[in-house]
């Protein structure tokens, strides 16, 4: 099985496995499509198909996750009047152009101060498709895939709608979500409403997470104040040399020219070295063809462990290298 980004042509056939999250239910089918190809552009929502290889060749989509950050008003809004339809409530509010979804800066903001309320908005594969052990699997990559896409956060809480009896049951088995409210009130007020009760929300605070140590959920809310303040631009550079681009393909994504991207890789060597010199240290040995090329690897080997460092900051209270 393989994970990777959800692409906006991949959303109808993604979304499609678990209709109960869809989240069209108040804005209908197209408009519910376009919000989420909006918030995938935009950079608001995190997202994974899993595919699985076909015996006559190509790939198959059986799973899909997605999440995003919400405001905290958002968070409380929900917990404190717990009602079905969490996803097309987050739906509604992109089409209706008032996102609760969080921008870049207010997951800059968040991030700095506070931490972040993360929607995990899908975890769904294809019913009766997967044997036990391609479920394990499936398991497996989503769950990697979220720990990557998450890892590096000031996370403060998760929360999640399971909209049916299987994935309540999915979702109690993973003794993550410590607490699950039912919608009984909700159902006694509105005796004909349309949303299913096999529903609940389910919450996970940060202190229960760490809780059970050595877990993907510990680990994720174990955070780590980043060191190097790193200008957006040079996390832009990182971002992309992490996915092996040579220094050519790298100054085509960034659009530079190679004079400008070398100089750039200078500078931040520069900064780097005056906060953890250790990473980028001279040595007698390297002559100025492999001098760039090791600062790299040993700074990119330390991203790797210390993703913090690559998470949108905001420059107050804390000062950035110059």
């Amino acid at each position: 099985m393989f994970g990777r980004p959800a692409r906006v042509g991949d959303l109808e056939t993604a979304l499609s496995i678990d209709p109960f999250s869809f989240g069209d239910e108040i804005v209908g089918r197209s408009k519910a499509l376009a919000a989420y190809a909006q918030l995938l552009r935009t950079g608001r929502m995190f997202s994974t198909v899993v595919e699985m290889p076909q015996a006559g060749g190509g790939r198959q989509i059986i799973g899909f996750g997605g999440a995003l950050f919400v405001s905290d008003a958002f968070f409380e809004d929900e917990i404190g009047d717990p009602k079905p339809g969490l996803n097309s409530r987050i739906i509604a509010s992109i089409v209706r152009k008032k996102p609760v979804a969080l921008t870049h800066d207010e997951v800059r903001r968040n991030n700095t101060i506070g931490g972040l309320n993360v929607v995990i908005t899908h975890a769904a594969w294809v019913p009766n498709a997967l044997n036990v052990e391609q479920m394990s699997a499936f398991e497996s990559v989503l769950s990697y895939a979220f720990f990557q896409l998450m890892r590096g956060y000031r996370l403060r809480r998760f929360f999640r709608e399971a909209g049916s009896a299987e994935a309540i049951a999915h979702v109690q088995s993973q003794r993550v979500f410590a607490q699950m409210v039912m919608f009984d009130r909700f159902h006694a007020a509105h005796p004909g409403s349309r949303w299913n009760h096999d529903r609940a929300l389910f919450v996970a605070e940060r202190e229960h997470c760490l809780s059970f140590p050595g877990s993907i959920a510990s680990m994720l809310f174990t955070y780590l104040e980043p060191v190097m303040r790193l200008r957006d631009t040079d996390q832009e550079l990182l971002l992309a040399a992490l996915d092996g681009l040579t220094d050519g393909q790298l100054a085509d994504v960034l659009d530079l020219k190679l004079p400008a991207l070398k100089k750039r890789w200078a500078s931040l060597f520069d900064r780097v070295g005056r906060v953890r010199p250790d990473l980028v240290p001279q040595s007698d040995r390297e002559t100025p063809d492999t001098r760039g090329p090791q600062k790299r690897h040993r700074l990119l080997a330390y991203l790797r462990e210390h993703p913090e460092e690559l998470r949108p900051l905001s420059a107050k209270p804390f000062r950035r290298l110059r």
